[in-house]
């Protein structure tokens, strides 16, 4: 997870420009209500790019890179019917990242292709993502094709809460990067 953490924030950082400032807090798989193939489930997390609020969407297969274009969006539909849907920030482009690891219960290497995405995200959004529940996620990717993902009953719940302590977070990890920017504090 730490090597994850680090990637993402060399993300954020090569994709802005130099005088950027860049907060990424711990990512939250969805769906997770089954442990089989859990390290290719797509992940969430908030970050936060000169003072502004994104949420940053982590896509991991085995065989190949997850292709984003303009056009890309999520839509998350929430227990109580209600959708939102959050376009792409394609400005800042898709990273994508390589690694390989051992994986000795198959006696072989397993190939991770991660594919890191920013959407842009309105305040009233981030209220709704930390205080209701996910029951389904949608994301859109080049030419339309689609990948959706049904939260279960009992995992709506574990998210909720991973997202606001993702958000707690990274509100935390910001205002600790401001203090530090600060020469007063030395």
């Amino acid at each position: 997870m730490k090597r994850m953490l680090i990637v993402c924030a060399i993300f954020l950082l090569s994709i802005t420009n130099v005088f950027a400032q860049t907060s990424i807090s711990t990512f939250v798989r969805f769906p997770d209500n089954k442990l089989a193939g859990r390290s290719y489930k797509p992940m969430l997390a908030f970050a936060r790019v000169d003072d502004v609020t994104y949420l940053t969407l982590k896509m991991i297969h085995p065989y190949n890179y997850n292709s984003f274009d303009s056009e890309s969006r999520i839509l998350i539909r929430f227990k109580d019917e209600t959708v939102i849907k959050l376009p792409i920030h394609y400005e800042f482009g898709v990273f994508k990242n390589f690694d390989s690891s051992w994986n000795s219960s198959l006696n072989r290497f397993s190939d991770f292709y991660i594919t890191d995405t920013l959407y842009d995200i309105p305040m009233g959004d981030i209220t709704k993502l930390t205080s209701c529940k996910i029951i389904k996620i949608r994301v859109v990717q080049t030419n339309g094709d689609i990948d959706d993902y049904s939260i279960g009953e009992i995992y709506q719940n574990k998210l909720l809460i991973g997202l606001k302590e993702s958000y707690q977070e990274l509100m935390y990890l910001d205002r600790q990067r401001k203090v530090n920017n600060m020469d007063e504090t030395f």
